[in-house]
């Protein structure tokens, strides 16, 4: 049984090492590498390798060598790879880690100066002359790592560097083309990731592939998509080129980059993609900088996967349609570049006829309503990227670009239905007319209501919740309300200036009082609506309403009331024990709380505006009571002393009952209560 689970096994694994990348450190010299593997053109010349830099591993390990692809997804078929650890651990899966370092293996000094580093280590360093016959160079190349950690900060914190270093031969200082795609940013594992979540976000996203996973062709954790270091040369100049790559800090965690096999050749240049021409205007494409005197022309237009051939021999073409072009520039021998260029029209059949519409009546004209033309822009030109240079009243004065609307901004139409003419014109200047169509909304709709109670704390204040119109409003405009916007004024609205929170408080003397909704749909205003504020009143409370109190030693009971003002009869009453009438008997003294509710019915609906009240059930008792005169005979008063628990009220005689402890009195008897 072990015999042939082993047997199992290994045919399992098979198919999946045949996945992986193959490397090989034996069969190409570092000058066959670069001349045969990396160029392998007639387009380069005089190839020389000037230095080489790898490990020094004991068992004859190499830190550089071939790659090739042995069918897996890898997006190369074949190349030279340079890593900062063991060849031999280049291949996938990616089931460990690469984490090599060899004696004596230093870091690289001009490494360190381009990419502003200080201590640099394990540097593998390819370096070659050569000599372009055109005027551009450029090669692919992918960058890979162990120090891509999926959802770890290290990602965000450390990388190992590399770089293509270039000068012209007999100048001093280089060029690095190993850079974020129109920057000079160096692609490193911190510069070209997905983004961290909790630690960092994404950067340059878009050239990032991924995180690695187990069947990886490779072992590296991750790795950029294929990116591409091109430079200006000038034909005939021989250059010297730098490839660098080294651990940053320490030996920890490798780092590789992969070259593509003859990727590295001159290129043609017709220059940036052509956007935007107009109709009727022809477009000559001619390739820049072409070096050394070329032998041939061929001019193709790329449909799809086929080429057709447009012409020969000549050195320039003359477009008159939209598509992609592509020119081969022949040198002689085996060499030729060749580039593609994107060719493209401006298109106004895209834009449509369409209908805006406003929500306010014209007060200039009976049968018209009110439009700020210009707001309705992005609406007209329907995501292009164009712009609007007049409004008209007829086609004719859009094409001859006379009479324009002079105050777009506040135009009354003359009817609803109206049509008006809009120029619109292109980056380069292609110019179009187009047709607009004034509707209207909201001619017969009338006003919602909106009513809330008074601050429960505040009474003289109201806060009003504007969305609990919204009902009310979809009901009125019979559709569903997709974006709104409240204002204080209907000019606001028309103008959409200051808008409203949605939570909106007035006082009392600010009624009667109106907001205005705006609903905007697609093709602009649906509905301007006003909202009436109503104000609903709640219980009132009468601050001077005397409760009864305990007498201190009796043992009885005593009735709370609510102390409303209005009718008890129209309230709705809630005590904290449960009672729902307007009074409660209560047996000890205390606060006692009670809600008061005063129902409105409001469309059917009954709404609530509630108060709450805390009674205080107090103690008092009978009072000890002393008496003195103040003053001198025919001019006497008198002051009652009293002490004893609860608040007292004086009378003398049959005198009113007061709260002031002092009467006046004359010689006589009196009696005191």
């Amino acid at each position: 049984m072990k015999f042939y689970l082993k047997i199992l096994l290994l045919l399992f694994c098979i198919p999946v090492l045949g996945q992986n990348v193959i490397v090989d450190k034996d069969t190409y010299s570092p000058q066959e590498l670069i001349e045969d593997v990396l160029i392998n053109s007639g387009c380069i010349e005089d190839i020389e390798v000037t230095n080489v830099v790898g490990a020094n591993f004991a068992n004859g390990d190499q830190s550089y060598g071939y790659f090739e692809n042995d069918g897996g997804p890898f997006p190369f078929e074949k190349g030279i790879v340079m890593t900062t650890g063991r060849l031999a651990n280049v291949p996938g899966p990616n089931d460990g880690l690469s984490d090599d370092d060899a004696a004596g293996w230093v870091g690289d000094d001009d490494l360190e100066d381009y990419l502003d580093l200080n201590h640099t280590v394990n540097a593998t360093v390819l370096e070659f002359d050569f000599t372009p016959v055109a005027d551009n160079i450029r090669f692919r190349y992918i960058f890979a790592s162990e120090e891509y950690r999926e959802f770890q900060s290290t990602t965000c914190e450390y990388s190992d560097a590399f770089a293509f270093l270039i000068r012209p031969v007999g100048t001093d200082e280089y060029d690095n083309l190993a850079v974020i795609p129109g920057t000079d940013i160096p692609v490193k594992v911190t510069t070209v990731h997905s983004g961290i979540p909790g630690s960092c976000p994404p950067q340059n996203e878009e050239y990032f592939a991924g995180f690695n996973p187990y069947d990886s062709p490779i072992i590296f954790n991750g790795q950029t998509k294929i990116l591409t270091a091109e430079s200006q040369v000038v034909p005939g100049t021989t250059y010297h080129i730098k490839l660098v790559i080294a651990d940053d800090i320490n030996y920890r965690y490798d780092s590789a980059v992969f070259l593509e096999g003859e990727s590295f050749n001159i290129g043609a240049n017709l220059g940036e993609d052509i956007t935007g021409l107009c109709e009727g205007e022809t477009h000559l494409l001619e390739p820049l900088g072409i070096g050394n005197d070329p032998t041939g022309y061929q001019w193709y237009k790329v449909e799809g996967n086929e080429e057709v051939l447009l012409a020969e021999g000549q050195d320039s073409y003359e477009v008159s349609e939209s598509g992609t072009y592509k020119v081969v520039i022949e040198y002689g021998g085996s060499c030729t570049a060749e580039d593609e260029i994107e060719v493209s029209y401006v298109n106004f059949e895209d834009l449509d006829t369409l209908s805006i519409s406003s929500c306010i009546q014209s007060d200039e004209n009976e049968n018209g309503f009110l439009y700020d033309l210009p707001s309705f822009e992005n609406i007209i030109l329907q995501g292009e990227d164009y712009i609007i240079t007049d409004y008209y009243l007829s086609e004719e004065d859009a094409d001859s670009e006379t009479n324009p609307i002079e105050n777009p901004a506040v135009f009354h139409s003359s009817e609803i239905g109206q049509e008006i003419f809009v120029s619109i014109e292109s980056e380069r200047g292609c110019t179009t007319v187009l047709k607009i169509t004034l509707s209207a909304t909201g001619e017969d709709l009338g006003p919602v209501y909106l009513y809330t109670c008074p601050d429960e704390y505040n009474s003289i204040n109201y806060t009003f919740n504007l969305t609990d119109a919204i009902a009310d409003v979809q009901e009125e405009l019979g559709i569903y309300i997709d974006f709104f916007e409240f204002y204080q004024t209907e000019s606001d609205a028309f103008f959409e200036e200051n808008p409203l929170d949605n939570s909106y408080s007035i006082s009392t003397s600010d009624f009667p009082n109106s907001v205005f909704i705006r609903v905007d749909g697609s093709l602009g205003c649906q509905g301007l609506i006003e909202i009436k504020l109503e104000d609903l009143d709640a219980p009132e409370i009468d601050p001077n309403f005397s409760q009864e109190v305990f007498c201190e030693g009796a043992n009885e009971s005593i009735t709370l009331y609510s102390g409303v003002i209005d009718n008890e009869e129209d309230l709705v009453f809630e005590w904290e024990n449960g009672a729902t009438t307007p009074s409660i008997d209560v047996t000890d003294p205390g606060a006692y709380q009670v809600t008061i509710s005063k129902p409105h019915l409001v469309s059917g609906d009954t709404i609530y505006c509630t108060k709450t009240h805390t009674v205080q059930a107090e103690t008092s008792e009978k009072p000890t009571v002393d008496y003195q005169f103040i003053g001198e005979p025919g001019d006497y008063t008198v002051e009652v002393i009293v002490s004893g628990i609860g608040d007292y009220e004086f009378a003398l005689d049959d005198s009113p009952w007061q709260l002031n402890n002092i009467f006046k009195v004359d010689a006589g008897k009196h009696d005191i209560y």
